[in-house]
């Protein structure tokens, strides 16, 4: 029995060693093959990938965390894939990188390198790749950002923000010579990391550019938009600040704009949506916007019994949802609340016709509402229409249908919106527009 367990052990102890030896002489591989591409770049192209290959399968092997040399040469190896990337795209038109995720992997290797050197000359060592390596990762990011493709442009900014940081504080130049590149670097790299779905990083890399009094208002902007969830009195004072440095920007007002919609503050709105359309008169948003106040304002002086005011409010919404249409022909959300704005009047219309008696003067009135009130609905029923053929799968839209053709008589039309109107509600959905 103590033999087969001396055996057993013994096997075991071989297949360790047998395993470490693979290791090194994968390593050996890695390194020989990388000073035979260094030799002839063009002549023994193939030695790179060999690097690569060897190099990767001795991390496979075995744990070499704590492994200087070998650290060293996988940041070798991957910062000169980096660069053939780099060369082949800038001197033989190849279109897109083929190495993307070598320069993260350099840097991870550069980082465990340095915190394993003892010596100054190793440390200087891994810096000078380092030093390398950096221009092409700012390449690739800057690469991924032509083509608007910000997910992947984050990883490689991100790197060159974390090697920079390597270099500065191992008594290295920065990479970002002129002033506010740094800056600049950071804002682009957190707006990127947005897009990638890491609000955390770009959270604080922009809390970072709003402590240094950044000049670039999209970082109050986009702060602003990260933190009024959790704190509208905080991130209402980094707008201000925002506003403070640029007042005539366009963004931090939007912003702004947005909060007093959430908010329900029609008062605040009017006079900041005005301020939004001479700053940008051709955006048809804002007009569309201003018509929603207005016809919120309306309703309100309706309920407040202010009929001056409610018609001078109706006739304010109605004018900014037409503007909407003059830039914007196509735009749902005026057809549907200049459709609304009247159907919504005729209801109210209806509602009075409703609690009136039966004595002459209230059959009277009712004979006038009842006028009024199908020419309100015959107004409201080509915005509606068209707001139909625009989005079939709106049911309030289908709902305002529905009513309207019921109340002109038109029962055909109006069970065909009710029909129409149960598929929605059903969870199906609307291939076609009615109208088509």
């Amino acid at each position: 029995m103590k033999f087969k367990i001396f055996s057993i052990l013994a096997f075991v102890f071989a297949a360790v060693t047998l395993h470490a030896q693979d290791t090194k002489e994968l390593l050996k591989t890695a390194a020989k093959a990388l000073s035979a591409y260094n030799l002839d770049q063009a002549g023994n192209a193939d030695k790179l990938l060999e690097a690569k290959e060897a190099i990767d399968g001795a991390f496979q092997s075995a744990d070499l965390s704590s492994d200087y040399k070998a650290n060293l040469t996988k940041a070798k190896v991957n910062t000169e894939l980096m660069a053939k990337d780099y060369l082949d795209m800038n001197l033989k038109g190849k279109e897109a990188p083929e190495y993307k995720g070598t320069g993260v992997m350099a840097l991870e290797a550069i980082q465990t390198a340095l915190g394993l050197a003892e010596k100054k000359f190793q440390s200087k060592e891994v810096l000078k790749i380092l030093g390398e390596l950096t221009p092409y990762l700012s390449y690739l990011g800057n690469y991924f950002i032509g083509g608007q493709d910000y997910p992947n442009a984050f990883e490689p900014l991100s790197a060159v923000l974390t090697a920079n940081n390597l270099l500065t504080s191992n008594g290295e130049k920065s990479v970002f010579e002129v002033d506010g590149d740094l800056d600049n670097h950071k804002y682009v790299t957190a707006v990127c990391a947005l897009r990638a779905d890491h609000e955390d990083v770009a959270e604080e890399l922009l809390m970072d550019l709003y402590e240094s009094g950044s000049k670039e208002p999209g970082v109050y902007s986009q702060l602003y938009t990260l933190k009024v969830e959790e704190d509208e009195e905080g991130a209402m004072k980094i707008l201000k600040k925002g506003q403070e440095i640029d007042p005539s920007n366009v963004e931090l007002l939007f912003a702004e704009i947005n909060y007093y919609i959430k908010q329900g503050k029609f008062d605040v709105l009017e006079e900041k949506l005005k301020l939004a359309i001479e700053k940008d008169p051709d955006n048809p948003s804002v007009y569309s916007a201003l018509g929603n106040v207005y016809m919120n304002l309306s309703e309100t002086a309706a309920k407040e019994g202010d009929e001056t005011k409610r018609k001078e409010y109706f006739e304010s919404a109605l004018s900014y949802y037409q503007q909407t249409l003059d830039r914007d022909p196509n735009s749902f959300d005026a057809h549907y609340s200049i459709g609304s704005l009247h159907f919504n009047q005729a209801a109210e219309k209806t509602k009075e016709m409703q609690d009136l008696g039966l004595s002459k003067d209230d059959q009277a009135r009712y004979t006038v509402l009842e006028k009024e009130t199908a020419e309100l609905f015959a107004k409201a029923l080509p915005y509606f229409k068209t707001a139909e053929k625009l989005n079939p799968q709106d049911m309030n839209t289908l709902i305002a249908l529905k009513e309207i053709y019921a109340r002109q008589d038109d029962f055909e039309t109006s069970n065909e919106f009710k029909t129409r109107l149960e598929t929605l509600q059903s969870g199906g959905q609307i291939e076609k527009s009615y109208f088509e």
